[in-house]
């Protein structure tokens, strides 16, 4: 098969697309948290997306390349946003703009029911007439149900008024169409996969980690979450390496983020940066990229879902 390719083409059906996940962006002062990425840092992410040459598409680009058989480049990476924050416009916007880069927004077409973070609780969302504005060259809109259930934990017939009644909601409210879906926080099923398939939905994308390849399943397309505590350091790795935060990363980070400096894939690194990992037993402790140790691996591991 590869003696029959042509090597662009070999090299593009090798690749695997990125998909990126944030939820909310923090005014200048504003103390960042694992769904909060400061603007400063934001900033810097999407300048080294465009300094390293990376080749930024929004959602609705990737799933048509899917649809008509083609590979996107090589270095294709995805921004998708949750939740529809008001600071997605105030603060996120003008720096894509700034970067020409497109992304795509998971809107609720209705108030939210719950809220599991109380740092998300507090922030404004944007209603019909700041979401419209946002339509355009930067953004296009998906949908992110009616009210952010966990839709394997209600019943059919409510999970199908979810999921078919947003897509009818931001229709008629940004008189757009919308044929992206998210899970909200990535519970889904072989029957909710269903309902999304059969509400008119292209694609959906749900909070498993990792790397999207032509085999990927198109209603299960995986992402990358970008935590608002990440240096530009660890953002970098992330994109290289994939998840850092599972139990299986140190090995990876020992072996790997090192070169990626050396052969400037990565930022330079920090004085006293190192990857040793003293008195780790395959527990979920790791040496971060600024050399703190956490174990934010072990929380993962327990089951600290991504909220979607």
């Amino acid at each position: 098969m590869r003696a029959a390719a042509s090597p662009e083409l070999w090299r593009r059906a090798r690749s695997a697309t990125l998909i990126l996940g944030y939820h909310a962006f923090g005014k200048p002062g504003e103390k960042p948290s694992r769904y909060v990425v400061p603007a400063t840092r934001f900033e810097r992410q999407l300048a080294w997306l465009k300094r390293r040459g990376f080749n930024v598409i929004s959602l609705g680009e990737y799933v048509a390349y899917r649809a008509s058989h083609r590979f996107p480049p090589p270095r294709t990476v995805v921004l998708t946003i949750d939740d529809g924050y008001l600071d997605t416009a105030t603060i996120a916007r003008p720096l894509l703009v700034r970067f020409r880069l497109p992304a795509t927004l998971f809107l609720m077409s209705s108030p939210r029911d719950d809220e599991t973070d109380p740092v998300l609780a507090e922030r404004t969302v944007m209603d019909c007439a700041q979401a419209r504005a946002l339509l355009g060259e930067t953004f296009e809109i998906g949908s992110h149900t009616r009210t952010h259930p966990r839709l394997t934990a209600i019943p059919p017939d409510q999970a199908r008024v979810e999921i078919t009644g947003s897509k009818h909601d931001l229709e008629s409210n940004l008189d757009t169409p919308v044929t992206l879906f998210a899970y909200p926080f990535g519970a889904t099923s072989s029957d909710i996969r269903t309902l999304v398939e059969e509400a008119g939905y292209l694609a959906a994308r749900g909070v498993q980690p990792g790397r999207n390849r032509p085999a990927t399943p198109t209603f299960e397309l995986r992402w990358l979450e970008v935590c608002g505590t990440y240096s530009l350091l660890r953002f970098a790795a992330t994109l290289k390496l994939g998840e850092l935060r599972w139990p299986q990363a140190p090995a990876r980070l020992a072996r790997r983020t090192r070169a990626l400096a050396l052969t400037g894939a990565a930022p330079p690194v920090e004085r006293g940066a190192f990857w040793r990992r003293r008195g780790h037993r395959g527990r979920g402790l790791i040496v971060d990229l600024e050399g703190r140790r956490t174990t934010e691996g072990a929380r993962t591991r327990r089951g600290v879902p991504a909220l979607g």
